[in-house]
């Protein structure tokens, strides 16, 4: 149960905007982390 908080109520509802963007950030994270791993393999020590 989450409690009341007025500072949450100028967020809510999530908009659009609030959604793309995070998809958006999830996408680039996820892809840096794959990239940075497929290189990381490929180095010689």
């Amino acid at each position: 149960m989450i409690p009341e908080r007025p500072f949450f109520d100028k967020f809510s509802p999530p908009t659009d905007k609030m959604m793309l963007f995070t998809v958006i950030g999830i996408a680039f994270t996820a892809i840096s982390c794959l990239l940075s791993a497929a290189f990381y393999e490929k180095k010689d020590i």
